[in-house]
């Protein structure tokens, strides 16, 4: 499985997202409304293969508090994970990537303040969510 996670992370553009935080899977409802050119695959990080690709990217497999994109084997978390995935949707969500121009820590301040309420604020499911898929291929499993 290993030398798969390797292919896996090294050849795809992937969203690993938490599947119990209604924020999250509201995120990932919104990338597959807009992703029309199938881009982005999806993994929640409480399945074997989400957990994998965290252990791939050297991140902890639990408590993980961040959304975290693996593009063709480039890791970003947090703020720049968000943007970095909004300039492969259409405008006017492309548009928002803009804001990768403004500095890191101060895109993770307003993340991380999210982040850590996001619970509390949106809600969370007790389980996984089981999303629609778009197409086949858009959930790793």
């Amino acid at each position: 499985m290993k030398k798969n996670i390797d292919e896996i992370a090294k050849q795809q553009r992937i969203v690993l997202y938490d599947g119990k935080c209604k924020l999250c899977n509201s995120w990932v409802k919104l990338i597959i409304r807009h992703d029309k050119a199938q881009q982005i695959q999806l993994a929640a990080v409480q399945n074997s293969v989400g957990k994998a690709l965290l252990n791939w990217a050297g991140l902890p497999e639990e408590e993980i508090h961040t959304l975290v994109l693996i593009d063709h084997g480039k890791v970003s978390i947090r703020s720049a994970a968000i943007l970095r995935v909004m300039a492969y949707l259409p405008f006017p969500w492309r548009a928002c990537a803009a804001l990768r121009l403004f500095p890191r820590p101060i895109g993770d301040f307003f993340y991380d303040a999210v982040a850590k309420r996001r619970y509390q604020i949106f809600g969370q499911y007790n389980q996984v969510n089981a999303l629609q898929a778009d197409h086949p291929h858009r959930f790793l499993s």
